[in-house]
């Protein structure tokens, strides 16, 4: 992030396990992105590359079709950020992001203490920051 030590949200190196084959499975595009796996079905490409229609894995057992994709917006130069910690572990997002929640599809800006996160990590704690974008947005 220029030359500083201080965090961005890079639009250009988070990035999403997209499925190159239809139809392939969760386990195999997981093994292609985040294992030793090499069939090909799946790739790790920049979230800024992901287009509406696009099949990404959303969990390691779960296939979700992008609809809108807000990293693909060339102006950014700050970002709000909802991290999320939970039983498993924390995430980091953008607020308008979707996830399912108690059952149901919110953005993470909805997301309160004490919910569950699809597939059942209870939500410990929430907190709200501003990243600064990288500098070569």
């Amino acid at each position: 992030s220029a030359g500083t030590s201080e965090p961005c949200f890079d639009r250009q190196t988070s990035t999403a396990c997209r499925l190159i084959t239809p139809g392939a499975s969760s386990s195999a595009a997981f093994a292609d992105c985040f294992g030793d796996g090499n069939s090909g079905v799946a790739e790790r490409v920049p979230m800024a590359s992901l287009v509406a229609g696009d099949s990404v894995l959303s969990t390691s057992n779960e296939v979700s079709r992008v609809i809108v994709n807000q990293h693909a917006i060339e102006d950014w130069r700050f970002s709000g950020m909802v991290q999320i910690k939970h039983a498993m572990g924390s995430l980091s997002l953008t607020p308008d992001h979707v996830l399912k929640v108690d059952g149901q599809f919110k953005p993470a800006r909805e997301v309160k203490l004490g919910s569950t996160l699809d597939p059942g990590f209870e939500v410990l704690a929430i907190s709200h920051s501003v990243r600064r974008a990288c500098a070569y947005l």
